[in-house]
């Protein structure tokens, strides 16, 4: 299954949403199917109300991700801090619409999915405890 993503928000989540590239072409490799998983990452303010939102095109076989960072919640933090609170925020989405929809995409196994984007996140540093992004964040 492909996967991608792309961003419209002018914070470090234009910058780190890249990062996860590396687990996509992993997981393109270990799931293969003709379905798509495509996420957009967006900056919006509270104010506007707005939920993250998964819809899944059957006839292109794509399951869009509409996933919204706010901005009075990422505003002002470090792109260590901002990376920690994105690995928080995004992967319980991507990991209930994957099970949401699995016979669509292809994943006999949810769990293998799982245990695989995990491993990446952790292998390219999006898994780190509290203490330590604190310690980043303040240069030591």
């Amino acid at each position: 299954m492909k996967m991608s993503a792309t961003c419209d928000a002018y914070n470090y989540v234009n910058q780190l949403y890249k990062e996860l590239e590396s687990i996509y072409s992993e997981i393109e490799l270990k799931f293969p199917s003709d379905a798509e998983i495509s996420t957009i990452f967006r900056l919006l303010r509270k104010t506007i109300e707005r939920k993250t939102r998964t819809t899944f095109t059957k006839a292109d076989l794509v399951l869009g991700i509409d996933f919204f960072v706010y901005h009075e919640d990422y505003y002002g933090h470090a792109k260590c801090e901002q990376r920690h609170m994105l690995s928080k925020d995004y992967p319980p989405v991507l990991y209930a619409a994957v099970e949401k929809y699995k016979e669509q995409l292809g994943v006999d196994d949810v769990q293998s999915f799982v245990s695989t984007f995990e491993a990446g996140l952790h292998r390219i540093g999006w898994r780190k405890e509290d203490w330590e992004v604190a310690m980043e964040a303040a240069g030591m």
